[in-house]
């Protein structure tokens, strides 16, 4: 505990202090992951997905619309059926999903959904210039983004309660939030580690607050007619680490950012 109250005292400094403790424990569970460096020698991966789902803006641009009324899990779709490839001059959404996380696997506590995630994200960011996201709605109780949704950008975002639905064949799906999109020309947007937390950091909490480090491979990748990339699901193809830039991302993106 005395981790967290060292965090505590933190997010109380960052003006935070008017949340009652149950609500920050989750989110100072998912931010211990991040600055915790290098936890990596003992960390534990977690067989679980970062997707993305591409559909039409809802009816109504609500809160209730966007994480309710018209979510994935609402609608009873599985991540293996989630649509990765869009086309140029076209609004979407673009919905955010940690899923495929087994209910019936004891050896992960992820099958019973998550308290939190940490994660960055990647795509062109020049204005009117392949993708521009017009918009960010968090279906999360908190969230702590930094550059957020910028290129670039990171998030820890925290429930109060463990979320998490299950949605067969593909296990428990839990939406993180949705984004407005646009494509003016060619380009990918993909899931990437929260480089904002002085390490780089791509992790779920469970419904303990316990971390769980997921694979970079395991993330999705959202092709908007772009030649050299193809969209691709890791529902159905289990990895997603035929991208080139992959092992040379994080250095740009540093460099870019300064971080």
């Amino acid at each position: 505990m005395s981790s967290y109250l060292c965090l505590y005292k933190l997010v109380t400094a960052m003006g935070f202090g008017g949340y009652p403790m149950k609500r920050l424990l989750p989110m100072l569970a998912v931010v211990l992951m991040g600055s915790a460096a290098v936890q990596a020698e003992s960390a534990s991966f977690t067989r679980a997905n970062i997707a993305l789902h591409l559909t039409h803006p809802p009816a109504k641009n609500t809160l209730s619309y966007i994480c309710q009324n018209e979510s994935p899990n609402t609608l009873n779709i599985p991540c293996s059926s989630y649509v990765v490839d869009g086309v140029i001059g076209t609004p979407y959404s673009m919905y955010l999903v940690v899923a495929g996380m087994d209910p019936a696997d004891t050896s992960e506590a992820l099958g019973q959904g998550i308290l939190g995630v940490t994660l960055g994200i990647l795509y062109n960011g020049a204005i009117s210039t392949g993708i521009d996201v017009t918009s960010w709605t968090s279906c999360a109780d908190l969230e702590f983004p930094n550059e957020w949704p910028n290129s670039g950008g990171g998030n820890v975002l925290t429930w109060v309660s463990c979320t998490g639905t299950v949605i067969d064949p593909d296990g428990v799906h839990a939406v993180v939030g949705a984004f407005s999109v646009y494509a003016y020309s060619g380009d990918f947007f993909r899931i990437t580690p929260n480089v904002k937390l002085g390490v780089p950091s791509l992790a779920a909490a469970d419904c303990s607050g316990a971390q769980w480090e997921i694979s970079p491979a395991r993330t999705a990748r959202v092709n908007f007619e772009n030649i050299s990339y193809l969209g691709c699901n890791p529902c159905i193809w289990g990895t997603c680490m035929d991208d080139p830039v992959l092992p040379v991302t994080w250095g740009k993106v540093k460099s870019k950012y300064g971080h």
